[in-house]
């Protein structure tokens, strides 16, 4: 923790000289600047709202392309597990999407410095990281909504995606993936059941 802590007192300058000389904060001492970085650092109880979302389960995934084209349907499994010293929740998925073998890799985390729940994706049916996604809890904390951007393979178009993550329990949570693009009213592209 120690070493950690000098670390990021070592970059603090760096981050420091980033930024403008404009409307930038009143000069810190190296002790406040230790206490703002120690502060952005340690899990709190935001990240403590992801708990319920550790360990292996099964899912059962519904998917469509359109809001007009039919419903698919698979299963898989899925875990989640506490990397980086409860920073960000690992995620390793396995099933199996259009006939094919599907994995995928996610992080989903708290950013303490943006008071946003953030979360990344890839797969094995892209060759691209999916734009970092930010969002809130609900007053429950049990409702997790995160809003992307990102450029469709298919169309070229940038499409807003909005992920609803809740938590129905210590064995159960659903994930419903929206997406709208252009002037089309969004859809429903995707629900997922996570249970144990």
């Amino acid at each position: 923790m120690k070493t950690l802590i000098l670390a990021a007192l070592a970059a603090a300058p760096l981050f420091a000289s980033c930024s403008s000389t404009k409307n930038s904060a009143p000069a810190m001492t190296p002790e406040q600047q230790q206490a703002a970085w120690t502060a952005y650092m340690t899990p709190g109880a935001n990240h403590k709202l992801l708990e319920p979302m550790v360990g292996v389960f099964h899912t059962v995934v519904k998917s469509r392309i359109s809001a007009d084209a039919p419903w698919t349907e698979s299963t898989g499994t899925c875990e989640n597990r506490w990397i980086l010293d409860g920073r960000f929740l690992e995620t390793k998925f396995h099933g199996n999407m259009m006939g094919q073998p599907f994995e995928g890799r996610g992080l989903t985390g708290y950013d303490n410095s943006s008071q946003d729940f953030v979360g990344s994706w890839t797969d094995n049916m892209s060759t691209g990281l999916a734009p970092i996604s930010h969002g809130k809890a609900d007053a429950t904390g049990k409702v997790l909504t995160l809003l992307r951007e990102m450029k469709d393979p298919i169309t070229g178009q940038w499409t807003k995606m909005r992920d609803v993550t809740r938590i129905q329990g210590p064995n159960a949570h659903q994930m419903e993936s929206y997406c709208q693009q252009g002037e089309a009213p969004e859809f429903l592209m995707m629900t997922l059941q996570f249970s144990r």
